[in-house]
């Protein structure tokens, strides 16, 4: 994950495999809020931080597929 850190509307980039769903559906959570996702193969996609408040905090960001969750990654929002 680069970085692994930002605000809202920073763009993420999440490295991995099976990032690939036939459904189209990628989900991005960071904690329990959803994020957009692109993935453009079935290791990386790029995630847009979503707004998590004014606090700052470190959350874990999950990546979602029909094939299961990913591990979760430590982000820390700023």
């Amino acid at each position: 994950m680069s970085p692994a850190s930002g605000a809202a509307g920073r763009t993420v980039l999440v490295d991995g495999s099976g990032l690939f769903s036939s459904n189209g559906l990628v989900v991005a959570r960071f904690g329990a809020s959803t994020a957009p996702t692109s993935c453009n193969s079935e290791s990386s996609c790029t995630v847009t931080v979503p707004d998590l408040g004014s606090r700052p905090s470190t959350v874990p960001l999950t990546i979602l597929t029909e094939g299961g969750t990913s591990n979760s990654l430590s982000f820390s929002y700023t």
